[in-house]
């Protein structure tokens, strides 16, 4: 029994976080994150609580039913599912090398330990569970960089199913569990703090407030847990959830630990929890330091150093300048002064920034870059100039710039060994009257120096077009040919006299036409993935129509869709690709269908 026969569908998506509706998809009885009552809980409503798990009699290994507390399951009409579950022997984490015989249930829920993750040969053939609970969460949390590798590859192995982590959680660590992708939740440390006289708050344990009559009984202990899942359901949907994790993290040494490992491992693996393009009106917040660990800020910077590579005519000459509060850069009022110095010379623009290090100019409409906002302080620390120079060096040491003009006022020269320099800012304000005369002078000095020429219009938005192209697909082999059409900025690719691509600025990535797919598949410019098709294709690509898909797929990223061999058309993916093969929900809402 999978997901699907839970009747979950996927309201939101973010990294390994996921807002489910439970039961019914048009009238849900409950989302996730959500609680499982326990033995000894109050009576919570079920859209709160929409399990429970009581345990037979006292022998061991310990057994418990798991029951379905509304109608959960098709046709939605009866109470359930009513499932029985064996925990298991399970041994402490430090014994993990060690093998047991007893190892617990695997269908339809999977009870997994440490031990068993490591020792279970027959994991990988198991069908897919729709409850994963991780037994030793608990012990794994007091643990270096256990519990977030045990989550990401419990996660990333069954992406259908419900993870629980017993007794872990609490409105202090609640949207960090989500984060890590765990749905289901218990209120057994919250018991814990009640007889202990305490709060289980979003902050953490606590004393009551006496002139403020507050009490630690249960339903004081249930208001905190039904505050902290309001605020992580909104963060959710509004695409704010790191935002929220990075706050809650503070509350626990441990739960940075625990954050920073997580980020790590995700960064080493294929880009699975990132995405692509997205609306231009989401915002990432970069207000704590914590989010310099994100892989999503991570993965820029090393990029920049070992990919991006600027158009053969803008390889002589490197400007480096401030950036600006207004995105993209080149419509705020500072970067608009800095062109009219400049001019549309044939020359690498790239700005300075954190916590992203370098933006070229090409790229500056893209996600995250176009999207972050930062406090602005003036001040650089010691982490923030180490991201600028990695960058630096990483380009410096692959493009072979002849001359850098350095008007973004920081001092990294350590890194323009053998390159000649001209620093046009000094001690002046980068947009004061001095500071651009310098710049436009040592501009006109490099036009003549490097035989550098004026490049306008389609041409100048060719190149960038290129740039970008190779920056998302790996290549722009698909542009051979084309041509821009149409008046700036709003300008048309066409290519044998007929509409091919354009570009989007709300999402900012290409939208190609139908005659573009076939192209597009011969260069393998874009990701693929392999589906079954109903007898009347009329709908999106849901997860059991999944064959096979390419591991790089991000959210947001447009999909060639193949069918026995043949392509079929193209969507726009709504879910990264661990959640492609065994994911429940909409994966991708079709764009492009082919006949034939």
């Amino acid at each position: 029994m999978d997901q699907q026969h839970l009747g979950l569908d996927v309201e939101a998506r973010q990294r390994h976080a996921r807002l489910l509706m439970i039961g019914d998809r048009r009238a849900p009885t409950a989302k996730t994150p959500a609680l499982v009552r326990l033995d000894g809980d109050m009576e919570l409503p079920v859209s709160l609580a929409p399990f429970s798990c009581m345990r037979e009699g006292t022998s061991l290994p310990a057994r418990f039913t798991f029951l379905g507390r509304g109608p959960l399951c098709p046709p939605f009409q009866a109470t359930g599912p009513n499932w029985s579950l064996e925990l298991g022997q399970v041994l402490p984490p430090s014994l993990d090398e060690a093998e047991v015989g007893d190892r617990g249930s695997s269908t339809p829920v999977l009870c997994l330990s440490l031990e068993r993750m490591r020792h279970d040969a027959a994991l990988p053939d198991i069908e897919q569970p729709a409850i994963v609970v991780l037994s030793d969460a608990v012990q794994l949390a007091h643990r270096t960089d256990s519990l977030p590798q045990a989550l990401l590859t419990i996660r990333c192995a069954y992406p259908a199913a419900l993870i629980w982590c017993p007794g872990l959680s609490g409105p202090d660590n609640l949207a960090l569990l989500t984060w890590f992708g765990v749905d289901l939740h218990d209120m057994g440390r919250s018991r814990q703090a009640r007889a202990a006289e305490l709060l289980l708050t979003s902050s953490g344990p606590r004393p009551a407030d006496s002139e403020l009559e507050q009490s630690t009984d249960d339903a004081a202990q249930l208001a905190a847990w039904m505050n902290e899942m309001a605020e992580v359901r909104a963060a959710l949907r509004g695409s704010r959830l790191r935002e929220l994790v990075e706050k809650r993290a503070l509350n626990s040494a441990r739960f940075i630990e625990h954050l920073r490992h997580h980020d790590l491992m995700v960064a080493q693996s294929p880009r699975q929890a990132l995405c692509a393009n997205v609306h231009r009106d989401r915002v990432l917040r970069c207000h704590s330091s914590l989010i310099r660990t994100d892989p999503l800020i991570r993965e820029w910077p090393q990029r920049i150093a070992k990919e991006y590579t600027p158009d053969a005519s803008r390889q002589k000459l490197l400007i480096l300048l401030p950036c600006s509060a207004r995105k993209p850069y080149r419509v705020s009022r500072s970067h608009k002064r800095f062109r009219h110095a400049i001019g549309y010379t044939t020359a690498c623009e790239v700005s300075i920034t954190s916590p992203l290090g370098l933006v070229p100019r090409e790229l500056e409409e893209l996600w995250p870059v176009c999207h972050y906002d930062i406090p602005v302080t003036g001040d650089w620390d010691a982490e923030e100039l180490s991201i600028v120079q990695g960058a630096l060096k990483g380009l410096l040491q692959r493009i072979g710039f002849e001359r850098i003009i350095n008007h973004s006022g920081i001092d990294i020269s350590s890194f323009y060994e053998g390159i000649e320099v001209v620093d046009t800012r000094g001690d002046s304000k980068a947009t004061s009257s001095e500071a651009l005369a310098r710049l436009s002078a040592a501009l006109t000095t490099a036009k003549e120096d490097l035989g550098l020429s004026e490049e306008r219009g389609r041409v100048r938005r060719r190149i960038e077009y290129a740039t970008i192209s190779r920056w998302l697909f790996g290549s722009d082999a698909w542009m051979k040919g084309c041509n821009l059409a149409g008046r700036p900025p709003h300008f048309r690719i066409e290519k044998n006299g007929g509409p091919f691509a354009q570009w989007n600025h709300i999402s900012a990535g290409f939208s190609f036409t139908k005659a573009a797919l076939p192209v597009l598949a011969e260069h393998g410019t874009l990701p693929t993935a392999d589906i079954t098709l109903p007898h009347d294709w009329t709908g999106d690509v849901f997860g059991p129509m999944v064959l096979r898909a390419d591991a790089s797929i991000r959210a947001g990223e447009i999909v060639l869709l193949h069918s026995d061999g043949r392509l079929v058309g193209s969507a726009v993916a709504q879910a990264p690709s661990w959640e492609w093969e065994g994911g429940c929900g909409r994966l991708a809402k079709v764009r492009h269908r082919l006949k034939g």
